[in-house]
């Protein structure tokens, strides 16, 4: 089943606080104080996202040497031992040449709760709008109720791109009691269903 894809156009968003005990930390490929070690902090990054889930370890190079991913594109929180307790990337070109793509949105569970997703979500956003980049997608799926929620909250709109989108967003919308039903077509063209 394809993914949920969500395009975001600027609109304005609030940046949270980031809550007592945690900080936020920009990941600077090769160049980074706290985590020097980039092949540990992989692992212990691999560890919070690997929810019952098998995931293979050389998923860590992929995603830390992604080339569409600038040197300081990794957005973290981090608890007060330095553990990273959620994570955001960002990637240029992905879906269109002048897009960015929010990628890899994920947040410990032991975590949740505390906005810590919508932190390193809202630095992507921000990256990309001083990157001049106001077109973002995302991709997710039907299962990650809470993300979604929080994306059509700072303004990502669902794309029906393929076949089957619109009865899968009627349904999500329908379970949320999601009122605001503005959706983009096949040409990202935005209509209500």
């Amino acid at each position: 089943m394809p993914s949920l894809r969500m395009k975001w156009s600027g609109t304005p968003f609030e940046i949270p606080e980031v809550p007592e005990g945690y900080k936020f930390h920009v990941h600077v490929r090769g160049n980074d104080p706290i985590f020097t070690d980039e092949e540990a902090m992989g692992k212990e990054w691999l560890k919070m996202i690997v929810t019952g889930i098998e995931v293979e370890e050389s998923f860590i190079d992929e995603y830390f040497n992604d080339p569409m991913i600038p040197d300081d594109g990794f957005f973290m929180v981090l608890d007060k031992d330095n553990k990273i307790v959620a994570n955001a990337g960002i990637q240029f070109g992905k879906t269109t040449p002048d897009s960015a793509t929010l990628h890899m949105v994920v947040a410990d569970p032991e975590h949740r709760g505390k906005k810590l997703g919508k932190i390193v979500t809202a630095a992507v956003l921000d990256y990309a709008q001083k990157h001049n980049m106001f077109e973002v997608y995302l991709s997710t799926g039907d299962e990650r109720k809470a993300a979604v929620i929080m994306y059509l909250k700072l303004g990502f709109r669902p794309c029906l791109y393929t076949a089957g989108m619109e009865e899968r967003w009627c349904a999500l919308f329908d379970e949320f009691n999601y009122q605001d039903r503005r959706v983009l077509d096949a040409n990202e063209n935005e209509i209500v269903i």
